[in-house]
């Protein structure tokens, strides 16, 4: 969309970047200086389209002529798989010494750890926002790597964008056909039968192909991508998504010190039928190949 903004504009953006400047363009393609773009996302809407005038989100200032961001992120802390937590301590609650100190690079060492989403080209503006929202809240003060994947070529609108709002590295990888298909065993009328009859109970997403590919991609493919094997940790962030109170602490120091392997939110609501199907079909694989699954032993704090 490019939507004229007749004249000069005061425009307010979020978070590190910059806060007042007057500009005159399209809302998501402006003109500033002989070298540069700033990105709009969303003039006079909020996420869900809902009008919130008058008001803009500044996302990125690019370099037009170039790949790079027009200001270069602060040099982060080494990655160092072995140290000692006592001699970096981190604040994790509001009593604790540092809480408040979240401006500039925080101290301390880095996790090997990348964020990774799993995006088409034409989500570049929703994940533009979900970047926007974790760089605000938590990575301009870490600068970790992200990994973007995709079952097509990423185009250079996709990568410039992201780069330039990324404070650490970005990498694109493309996944290969067999990680994003139907495996050769599979039925495919009974298949489409039944996401058809699962459109017909309106359960979320039923009849979507490209959703079962992504399931089977989560499930057991994202972690085998070249890309994915450089790192001990990721966080997966969705296009669209909201962080609504500043992180300041770093999970995945957290992750890596308490010996965690997986951590997760939950807040969509799906329909009943899919976790009847999922309860089901655990059951069955843990009958058939108990020999194969782990015994789950709970810590002392749950």
């Amino acid at each position: 969309m490019h939507e004229q903004i007749d004249g000069p504009k005061t425009l307010r953006g979020h978070g590190t970047g910059e806060r007042l400047c007057m500009l005159n363009g399209t809302e998501d393609s402006i003109l500033h200086g002989k070298h540069q773009t700033l990105l709009l996302l969303g003039v006079g809407a909020d996420a869900h389209g809902r009008k919130k005038l008058p008001h803009y989100d500044i996302l990125a200032s690019i370099d037009i002529a170039g790949e790079h961001p027009a200001t270069p992120p602060a040099e982060r802390p080494a990655i160092v798989n072995d140290y000692d937590p006592k001699e970096f301590p981190m604040a994790m609650s509001p009593g604790d010494p540092g809480w408040n100190d979240i401006v500039g690079t925080a101290p301390g060492p880095r996790v090997n750890a990348t964020f990774v989403t799993l995006a088409r080209n034409s989500d570049v503006w929703d994940i533009a926002r979900s970047i926007r929202q974790v760089e605000d809240r938590f990575n301009r003060r870490y600068n970790y790597d992200w990994v973007f994947l995709n079952d097509k070529p990423f185009d250079e609108t996709f990568k410039k964008v992201t780069t330039s709002l990324v404070s650490g590295k970005t990498h694109y990888g493309e996944i290969p056909k067999e990680h994003w298909s139907f495996p050769e065993w599979i039925d495919q009328d009974k298949a489409k039968k039944v996401r058809e009859d699962m459109a017909q109970r309106k359960i979320i997403y039923g009849d979507s192909v490209s959703y079962r590919h992504m399931c089977r991609f989560e499930s057991g493919f994202f972690f085998r991508q070249p890309l994915m094997m450089n790192y001990e940790y990721y966080w997966r962030v969705e296009p669209s998504i909201e962080l609504f109170c500043d992180i300041h602490y770093d999970p995945f120091r957290v992750m890596k010190e308490n010996n965690r392997k997986r951590t997760a939110v939950k807040s969509v609501r799906y329909h009943i039928e899919d976790g009847k199907d999922a309860a089901n079909n655990s059951s069955d694989i843990s009958r058939r190949s108990s020999d194969a699954i782990t015994e789950w032993k709970p810590t002392e704090d749950g």
